[in-house]
């Protein structure tokens, strides 16, 4: 895969998927049976441009200029796959010089150094290195998929490129560059904060045949153990090589908890001016499934991006009790609790079978 990016690069993606087509036929077969088998999760991803207010949504208060500004670039790579195309490609072509400690280098070097996640659109990376929610190339096939996708990938990259080539550019500002391992840090952060969760490859791989987004749905635990665990001493390495934490540095943990800090604060600022307003009513007991949420009648708005979910399942471990649609307090154990939560987190295939 990595030397079919390089002739990519040179020869553009329509060169890449014809050189694709000349590949054995049983890595074909694999591939194709992959695709066929991830179509439902593409089509339930699609036909929305959910991206900066869930994925991305942590990125809101601290980021409003890169969250907010790339929004029309995202509308237009949306409905453009030639400009979704180019778009990408002067993101991984960015040659800005930044500062670091060991020098000045070009921002595409750094990025890839951190493995900031930054997927393709043609569809010719590894099964692995596509965006976990767009797996599937044949579901281009259904009308309204690709235009989601493009949208996806399109703003995700901006976003966490901007992010990162700020950070960096903003560190260097205050005399004091980045180092490698900080540079390293961030890119992990970065991705953790745009809902990529750092999860090895083959674990991520193989966990995706039965989970819609593992990677997504690691990444909320994973934000919260670089921003608070991850600020005391000599507990980094442990979360880091075991849980896949971020904040392996000084700098990086710190942010993180400025990241953290920053979001919660303004939901729940929002829904305490909701709550006050009268527009709106707000659930604030952790143990019901509404927990969070604004309420308008018979609409739930949930603008947490995937983290409230977490904060609810945890309450209801620690108490062994949830709060019902009616308002009554009920027990529940705790193979139920996870239970429920596991069968929220299937794929659809998986699903089915659990059903």
């Amino acid at each position: 895969p990595g030397e079919l990016k390089q002739l990519e690069r040179v020869y553009g993606a329509e060169f890449a998927r014809e050189l694709q087509k000349l590949r054995p036929f049983g890595e074909r077969f694999w591939r194709l049976t992959l695709d066929a088998l991830n179509i439902p999760r593409s089509f339930l991803a699609a036909f929305d441009l959910s991206f900066p207010f869930r994925q991305g949504v942590f990125a809101f208060a601290r980021h409003p200029k890169e969250f907010f500004g790339n929004l029309p670039a995202m509308l237009r790579a949306a409905k453009n796959p030639e400009f979704a195309e180019q778009m990408v490609a002067a993101i991984k072509n960015d040659r800005t010089l930044i500062q670091t400690a060991e020098g000045f280098r070009p921002l595409n070097e750094l990025m890839e150094d951190a493995r900031l996640f930054l997927p393709d659109i043609s569809g010719t990376e590894a099964f692995e290195a596509r965006a976990e929610e767009f797996l599937s190339q044949l579901a281009h096939r259904i009308p309204g998929v690709g235009f989601s996708e493009r949208g996806f990938i399109a703003y995700g990259d901006k976003l966490r490129s901007d992010i990162f080539r700020n950070t960096l550019q903003s560190w260097a500002r205050q005399a004091k560059p980045a180092t490698a391992d900080e540079i390293a840090d961030l890119g992990i952060l970065l991705n953790v904060l745009t809902g990529r969760g750092n999860l090895p490859p083959e674990l991520a791989k193989s966990l995706s045949f039965g989970f819609f987004a593992p990677r997504f749905a690691a990444s909320r635990p994973q934000l919260f153990l670089a921003a608070t665990v991850n600020n005391l001493p000599g507990v980094r390495k442990v979360t880091g090589t075991v849980l896949g934490a971020p904040g392996q540095t000084t700098r990086v943990a710190r942010l993180a908890a400025q990241e953290l800090v920053t979001s919660v604060g303004s939901g729940l600022a929002i829904l305490a001016l909701v709550k006050m307003s009268g527009v709106g009513d707000v659930e604030l007991n952790p143990l019901s499934s509404d927990s969070g949420k604004i309420r308008i009648g018979k609409t739930r708005i949930d603008f947490w991006g995937g983290a409230r979910p977490w904060a609810t399942v945890i309450a209801r471990m620690i108490t062994g009790k949830r709060k019902t649609a009616t308002g009554f307090i009920v027990p529940q154990d705790l193979l139920d609790t996870v239970g429920r939560f596991g069968r929220s987190k299937l794929a659809p295939p998986a699903a089915l079978l659990v059903d």
